[in-house]
C-alpha cells in the first residue's frame, strides 16, 4: 500500500510538471557585435508545457524600454497593444530594451538597419531556440511585430532585413528621418527637441545625435555629416524589400 501511494504521488507530480503553464523569463541576447540586449519573454496565457504558439515582438517607444507588465492593457490614445491582450489572444510576447536603453548595452543608433535591425535578427535566432515558440522551419519562428514610433520603425527595418518576420503593424513610424527631422532643409526644432530629450534622459546616444541637436539649436540647419547620419538610417530605401503582411497606422 505504501509503495502504491508513493507511486501515485510521483505520477501526480510528474503530470503537474508536464501540464503546468510555461513561465515568463528574462534573458540577455548577444547581438552581432557582442552588444548585450536585455529581453523579456512571456508565453501565451495558459500555454501548457510542451505546447507552442506564435510570437509577437513588441518594440518600445522612443526613450522607453521593453515592457514587462505581462497583463498590461492596450492604450487607444497611443496605439500601443498591451501584452495582456496579446497573450490572451494566444500569442507569446517578446519585448526588449533597444540598444543603448535600459539594461541593454551599446549606444542609441536611431533604429539603424546596421545596428538595431541586426539586433532583432539576433532576437529571432534566440527565439527559435525557445520551446514555446512555434516554428515554420528550423531556426524560423512564426513571428509578428507590434509597436509605436521607435517600435514602429524597427518593424519596417526588421521585415526588410529578415524574411522570418511574417507580419508587422507599425504605428506612427517614420519613412525617412531626414524628411521627418529636416524637411526642406529646415530643422524641426520642437519635434527634434522632444525626441532628443526623451532619448538623452534614458539612453546612451551616438555622439552624432548630440551634435545634430546642437546644430539645430545654433543654426537651424544640419551639417552634411548629420544629414548623412540620418539619411543612412532611413527606411525609404528598404521599403521595396518588405514582402510580409502589413497593417500600417
Amino acid at each position: 500500500m505504501g509503495r502504491r501511494l508513493v507511486a501515485a504521488w510521483v505520477t501526480a507530480i510528474a503530470l503537474m510538471a508536464w501540464t503546468s503553464p510555461a513561465t515568463a523569463r528574462d534573458a540577455t541576447v548577444t547581438s552581432f557585435d557582442g552588444t548585450p540586449i536585455a529581453t523579456h519573454f512571456f508565453p501565451a496565457a495558459g500555454l501548457p508545457a510542451g505546447a507552442t504558439a506564435p510570437t509577437v515582438l513588441v518594440g518600445q517607444g522612443g526613450g522607453g524600454r521593453g515592457r514587462t507588465a505581462r497583463e498590461g492593457a492596450s492604450h487607444t490614445t497611443t496605439g500601443n497593444t498591451g501584452l495582456g491582450p496579446l497573450r490572451h489572444a494566444g500569442f507569446n510576447v517578446l519585448t526588449w530594451d533597444a540598444r543603448g536603453f535600459g539594461a541593454s548595452g551599446g549606444q542609441v543608433e536611431v533604429d539603424s538597419p546596421q545596428h538595431e535591425g541586426r539586433d532583432v535578427q539576433a532576437l529571432l535566432d534566440w527565439l527559435a531556440g525557445q520551446p514555446e515558440a512555434r516554428l515554420e522551419a528550423p531556426g524560423d519562428p512564426l513571428v509578428g511585430m507590434s509597436g509605436v514610433s521607435y517600435g514602429g520603425a524597427i518593424q519596417l527595418i526588421a521585415a526588410a532585413l529578415d524574411e522570418r518576420v511574417d507580419a508587422i503593424t507599425p504605428t506612427i513610424a517614420w519613412h525617412s528621418l531626414t524628411r521627418s527631422l529636416y524637411r526642406d532643409a529646415s530643422v524641426k526644432q520642437g519635434w527634434g527637441t522632444l525626441l532628443f530629450a526623451a532619448g538623452a534622459s534614458s539612453g546612451r546616444l551616438n555622439p552624432q545625435i548630440q551634435q545634430a541637436f546642437v546644430e539645430g539649436l545654433a543654426t537651424g540647419a544640419f551639417s552634411p555629416a548629420t544629414v548623412d547620419f540620418f539619411d543612412a538610417r532611413g527606411i525609404d530605401r528598404l521599403v521595396a524589400q518588405i514582402d510580409v503582411a502589413e497593417l500600417v497606422s
